[in-house]
């Protein structure tokens, strides 16, 4: 059986929606090859078409994203515009660019490839462990914690990763730039969120940023008006109650399976999981968590009910 027929036969018994195929993004081919440029640039434009053969068993239920070469901001607006020429459904990138010796998200170095992005209609997404994921899983950490122990902490640990992202790009000043450009942080959970956006605004009106930075109230908005227009985030094991819906906003949830990871939902798994984590939401919240986000998110055309 093919790869993509396994896919399928995974998907038709647990409902997948939003896996993660495999740890791999742009940072994977940046740390490949420094020395040789153009040798990244390559396998990097060869993944991409790779990904979009693949989905092309299935083009209604597999969405695929390309990767961008964040750290060659022409080569990046030339590859963005390639891609969604060819059908891809966004575009995945480091959130933590400073950390593999580029320019911080917040530089304007960046502008020409995020105004691609948003010309061509298709997202940021952020995966967990875009930054140095090394700093998590090693040798030295398996030895010592062993396996099982590690993929544990990783599970938690990692996910501060994207909070930090988040962070960033939310203090960044890009999403009041490309107000149109929508970003996701993927397997990134996100039961602290209320507490990232009450902080950021609270941090915002003290420390008063626009005094240096006019774009900070151009648009009369806080960090967390700017995460309700334009932000989403994944969640797969978490309870959410009303609570968590009114403070992180019904249209920017993304419910997701983590699928083939070792912590992801199969089977009965995957039903449990939606009882508990959002069953005590309302049927127009849980369309919207389930469905509805991601397929406008990702262009996906639903076909007329029956």
């Amino acid at each position: 059986m093919s790869a993509s027929g396994q896919f399928f036969m995974s998907a038709d018994n647990a409902a997948v929606l939003f896996p993660n195929l495999a740890f791999i993004g742009p940072e994977v081919f940046y740390a490949a090859g420094p020395e040789y440029p153009e040798f990244r640039n390559v396998a990097l434009r060869a993944y991409n078409d790779f990904i979009l053969e693949w989905a092309s068993a299935d083009p209604n239920r597999l969405l695929p994203l390309a990767c961008i070469p964040y750290w060659n901001v022409k080569d990046a607006v030339a590859e963005i515009e390639r891609c969604a020429e060819l059908g891809h459904r966004g575009l995945v990138t480091t959130g933590k660019p400073h950390i593999h010796g580029q320019p911080i998200l917040a530089d304007r170095h960046y502008d020409p490839m995020w105004a691609a992005a948003q010309d061509a209609g298709l997202s940021i997404n952020f995966h967990v462990g875009g930054g140095r994921m090394e700093d998590f899983i090693n040798e030295e950490r398996i030895a010592t914690e062993k396996f099982r122990a590690m993929m544990m902490r990783t599970l938690t640990g990692s996910t501060f990763d994207s909070a930090h992202t988040l962070t960033d790009l939310l203090s960044s000043g890009v999403l009041s730039r490309f107000p149109d450009l929508k970003f996701v942080t993927s397997e990134s959970a996100v039961g602290y969120i209320p507490f990232l956006l009450e902080s950021l605004d609270y941090a915002f009106k003290k420390m008063e940023p626009w005094r240096e930075r006019p774009d900070f109230q151009k648009d009369g908005m806080l960090p967390s008006d700017y995460f309700h227009r334009q932000c989403y985030a994944n969640f797969w094991y978490e309870k959410l109650t009303p609570w968590h819906v009114e403070k992180i906003g019904a249209d920017n949830l993304l419910w997701e399976s983590d699928y083939p990871h070792q912590t992801c939902l199969i089977d009965d798994e995957v039903w449990d999981s939606v009882d508990y984590g959002i069953g005590d939401l309302s049927n127009e919240v849980r369309e919207k968590v389930c469905w509805e986000n991601a397929a406008q998110l990702y262009h996906v055309e639903i076909p007329a009910a029956v």
